[in-house]
């Protein structure tokens, strides 16, 4: 299969999930489609190590949920729409306060993403930077169903829920830069409960 092919069957795999069609989409939605097709294609690969063979499967790399690109953009696009939608100048950026496993889980990985990058660096295994993105997009995901952020009573924890939203989606970004991904900035075609 040539990578053209590869890419349209990825495309087409993407837009279906979305409800659409790569042919019938407008610019914006085919630009998320185009996206979510590649992160797919390129987090597939590099999720591996380099000195392993592996077999790609197409249809394993598309899904919303494990290690897969798409998952990661989900992830990435959930905590931007939080951040949208509830962020104000109000929120104190100061310390941050732990509550609960999940907050701790996450805080945790968070500090790990410059680790990681010595350790791709060190290696020369972009898997690391791979390893380090899903890790911080699953512990984000079971703090967002674990911890309400929006509706959270006391300020103080909503604050510091809100900034480890923050923290979050900017170390995504970074990990998905890292390894050449692009994001789209929404994907709200997409209603996946990840």
């Amino acid at each position: 299969m040539s990578l053209a092919a590869l890419i349209d069957e990825t495309e087409v795999k993407a837009a279906t999930t979305a409800g659409l069609s790569p042919t019938e989409a407008s610019e914006d939605q085919y630009d998320m489609i185009k996206k979510v097709a590649l992160a797919s294609i390129k987090f597939g690969d590099l999720s591996n190590p380099r000195t392993s063979d592996y077999t790609f499967e197409i249809d394993k790399v598309s899904q919303f949920e494990g290690k897969t690109g798409p998952y990661i953009l989900y992830t990435r696009a959930r905590a931007a729409s939080i951040l949208r939608n509830h962020i104000s100048d109000e929120i104190e950026l100061s310390a941050l306060t732990i509550t609960n496993s999940y907050e701790r889980s996450l805080a945790f990985a968070l500090l790990q993403v410059d680790d990681a990058f010595i350790e791709a660096w060190e290696k020369r295994q972009p898997s690391v930077l791979c390893d380090a993105v899903y890790e911080i997009s699953r512990r984000f995901n079971a703090f967002y169903k674990m911890c309400p952020v929006i509706t959270e009573a006391d300020s103080t924890i909503r604050s510091s829920r809100l900034i480890l939203t923050s923290k979050t989606k900017t170390a995504i970004e970074k990990l998905l830069s890292a390894l050449s991904i692009d994001f789209p900035e929404t994907m709200e075609r997409y209603s996946i409960d990840a």
